[in-house]
């Protein structure tokens, strides 16, 4: 099992719904059965009528904007847009001094819908990184986050509400473009015709070695906005899987605490290297921190705000599942892909001739594999009361989420 875990792991609740107290009346055999019925009646009307409206107000409350797309111009992020001039010797305040404004603290409420309602709060960073335009007209900014830190109930679902602070206190409520639970990024956007704002610069990270210094700016325990911690990068390029999504993360020795996910990791010459989103878990272990590369987290951010998804991605439509059994099975086949090659239940014994014993597994080889190649499955297959051992070739798709 993982010790990896995402930085937003700490939530409350509140808004309960009201109690309902159901009194005892001794005196209720002397109520007529005419009046009874007519109460009864009434209280049903009543509980019809605050249901479609209560359902009416949930369901608005978490509608995703799906249009964001139209007569848009988006301003990439500009290189150099914050950085020192690197023949400067500068102090790491004055580093700090000239990125902090463009890291922000993100709060987010989604609703959980069990016996009694609640509100789950949960919060989070971001970092400011272009500006959106209408018609050649700024009329906001966007920010890159982690997909988990607006994540709602479910994987998949956006929090009903995301609010935005800058560092001067301002807040805004702020809108999801899109986001990648694979990749674990997302983008939001806010309103802001007029003010200028700070806008990081990403770095293509060609250049970064292991050792190289770098600054931590988040907001730890949602409550601790702006906070700075430093290290060096520990390694470029680490293979970590966090609640079975495997993902090519830098380490660094930076203190990364709850709430720093989706904040940025700086070099000494202020630019963007890194989206901090991971840290390793258990006792004793400290100086574990992990974030996107800054060429992933571009490319990511890219493709979204002009495709509205990540492309390139490659994927059979497959979800695997590890039974208690020790087996590896095909969970669920998605349209459009390779639901006439698998069927659900496949148990898989080899991928390309090589034994697979977890889902992880499958799933790096998946991502390995080029667009429009193959991949040999042995799996075996339920034929009444037993199981016949058979090979099939899936082919590799690119993903998008029209299929």
């Amino acid at each position: 099992m993982s010790n990896y875990i995402y930085n937003d792991d700490f939530s409350n609740s509140n808004g309960y719904g009201p109690n309902i107290d159901l009194e005892d009346d001794s005196s209720e055999n002397r109520i007529s059965s005419r009046l009874l019925i007519t109460v009864c009646i009434a209280c049903a009307v009543f509980s019809l009528l605050f249901g479609i409206l209560g359902g009416f107000l949930v369901s608005k409350n978490r509608v995703i904007k799906t249009d964001v797309y139209t007569n848009t111009i988006y301003k990439a992020p500009v290189a150099n847009q914050i950085v020192v001039n690197e023949n400067e010797t500068a102090k790491l305040a004055d580093i700090v001094e000239l990125v902090q404004d463009s890291v922000v603290e993100i709060q987010t409420e989604y609703v959980i819908h069990s016996y009694y309602q609640a509100v789950r709060s949960g919060a989070g960073s971001g970092v400011i990184v272009g500006e959106y335009q209408l018609n050649g007209e700024k009329t906001g900014y966007n920010i890159i986050t982690n997909a988990h830190v607006i994540q709602g109930q479910s994987a998949g679902s956006i929090a009903s509400k995301i609010t935005v602070i800058l560092r001067d206190g301002t807040q805004y409520n702020a809108y999801c473009v899109g986001f990648d639970v694979e990749g674990d990024v997302a983008i939001i956007r806010i309103e802001e015709k007029s003010k200028e704002l700070s806008c990081a610069s990403f770095t293509g990270d060609d250049d970064l070695r292991v050792g190289d210094s770098v600054i931590a700016i988040g907001n730890p325990l949602g409550e601790l906005g702006g906070s700075v911690t430093t290290g060096v990068i520990s390694a470029l390029d680490r293979e970590i899987e966090i609640d079975g999504n495997i993902m090519n993360l830098m380490q660094t020795n930076a203190a990364i605490n709850p709430g720093n996910s989706g904040g940025g990791l700086f070099d000494m010459s202020g630019r963007l290297v890194g989206i901090v989103n991971a840290k390793s878990s258990g006792t004793g272990i400290e100086g574990l921190g992990f974030a996107i590369p800054a060429k992933d987290a571009c490319k990511m951010y890219s493709d979204i705000i002009n495709y509205g998804y990540v492309k390139d991605k490659p994927t059979i439509g497959a979800v695997f599942a590890e039974y208690i059994d020790g087996s590896v099975r095909i969970y669920s086949l998605e349209k459009g892909y390779n639901e006439k090659v698998f069927r659900t239940g496949d148990k898989i014994i080899s991928v390309n001739g090589e034994p697979v014993s977890s889902a992880s597994e499958i799933i790096a080889i998946v991502r390995k594999s080029e667009i429009g190649s193959t991949i040999k499955f042995k799996v075996a297959r339920s034929v009444g009361r037993e199981y016949q051992t058979i090979t099939v070739e899936a082919k590799v798709f690119e993903y998008t989420p029209s299929k």
